[in-house]
């Protein structure tokens, strides 16, 4: 093992300062910079939105700042709505956080279409519904793991 040196860090860290840290994986020590670390959070994105469906109309989407991932909401058949970001959803793990209602039977499925899309499926009694769907918050993760 290396020996670590004791050293007085400056008020104003340099760009290129290091971070000792150790691998997860393999229990190796590694130097990291303090923007490898931010690049490292940066390599999840979040979408984030109170969204409202009528008809057959496609959700309309009220967002919330901070949003790192941008798209377009579409209706595809009844109860069913594809969110469409381009690449968004290639190599990466998905999630997303839905707010259901509890006072009513309702219900919603999500997954990755492809690449480029996820659905949101919304059901009623479990039945596909549209309409069903106001100020909905959804927030969709992806993750580059």
């Amino acid at each position: 093992m290396g020996k670590i040196n004791n050293y007085t860090v400056s008020s104003t860290p340099n760009p290129g300062d290091k971070i000792l840290c150790s691998d997860a994986n393999t229990g190796d020590t590694k130097n990291i910079t303090p923007q490898g670390i931010i690049d490292l959070e940066r390599s999840s994105k979040i979408y984030r939105a109170y969204i409202k469906q009528t008809l057959t109309n496609p959700p309309d989407a009220t967002l919330i700042a901070g949003n790192t991932i941008t798209g377009t909401w579409s209706y595809d058949n009844v109860g069913s709505y594809l969110f469409t970001s381009n690449g968004a959803f290639e190599n990466v793990k998905t999630s997303c956080i839905i707010s259901v209602p509890g006072s009513l039977d309702i219900g919603f499925e999500f997954y990755v279409n492809n690449n480029d899309s996820v659905y949101l499926n919304s059901f009623l009694s479990s039945v596909s519904s549209d309409g069903i769907i106001s100020d909905l918050y959804i927030e969709i993760m992806t993750h580059d793991i």
